[in-house]
Parts: structure tokens; C-alpha cells; sequence
């Protein structure tokens, strides 16, 4: 997951976790591709409102980089409902929750994203 506000991070990453998720964070876009060809995890959460690159830029980024597979992005944000229904069009392998929705919406949203592209997810280690 990526956002560049750390007590977000540590919120999901608690939520994610207590759900049975193994979890890595950046609180930067600058190095995901790296992380991402590293760790190759099943779903990737985005803040999209971050300083550099944003979360669309990100997602374009790692499309391009990891192939042939497809990776899905949960985009979670303060973007209004309209401004991330439009993103999540724009961006093929996506959905998104809104920011302030509450964390098991966001737990489901990458369960069911896990469970979508299980067959694109990198062989386990």
C-alpha cells in the first residue's frame, strides 16, 4: 500500500492484517516499482492525492512494469465518490473506497480484488 500520510498507513496496515493479509507499505510513489517487483503482491492500495506522483501515475507505472500480469489497484481516497468512479474507469484493474469509509469496506474491497485476479497473482514463495 502507498499513501503519504503515515497514520493512514499504520490504520490499514492493522486492518489488513487483522484480516490476514501480509502487509508492505511506502508513504511515497518514489520506489513502489521496485517494492512491487520485489514483494509481487496481490493487490496494491493507492492514496491518489500524493505529492510527486499521484495514484493514477502510480498505477500506470505499474502496469507497464509488471508485464504480462495484471495487478489490481484499490485506490482509497478523499476524492469525491464521482472524481474516483471516473478513476476507477480510467484505470483498467481497479476500484477504489472512499477515505472515512469504514475499514471493513476497504478489507473487502481488496479481498474481492484478491479473489478477481487470483489466477494473475505471481506463485507463491
Amino acid at each position: 500500500m502507498v499513501d503519504d500520510d503515515d497514520s493512514i498507513l499504520r490504520m490499514i496496515r492493522l486492518a489488513l492484517e487483522a484480516a490476514g493479509f501480509e502487509v508492505e507499505s511506502a508513504s511515497s510513489p518514489i520506489g513502489v516499482g521496485a517494492l512491487v517487483r520485489r514483494v509481487a503482491p496481490h493487490v496494491v492500495v493507492l492514496d491518489v492525492s500524493m505529492p510527486g506522483l499521484d495514484g493514477e501515475g502510480v498505477a500506470g507505472l505499474l502496469a507497464k512494469s509488471t508485464g504480462s500480469r495484471r495487478l489490481p489497484v484499490v485506490f482509497y481516497s478523499a476524492l469525491d465518490e464521482d472524481a474516483l468512479h471516473t478513476l476507477s474507469k480510467r484505470t483498467p484493474d481497479s476500484t477504489y473506497v472512499q477515505k472515512g469509509s469504514p475499514l471493513p469496506a476497504l478489507v473487502d474491497a481488496v479481498r474481492r480484488m484478491a479473489r478477481l485476479y487470483a489466477s494473475e497473482a505471481p506463485p507463491s514463495r
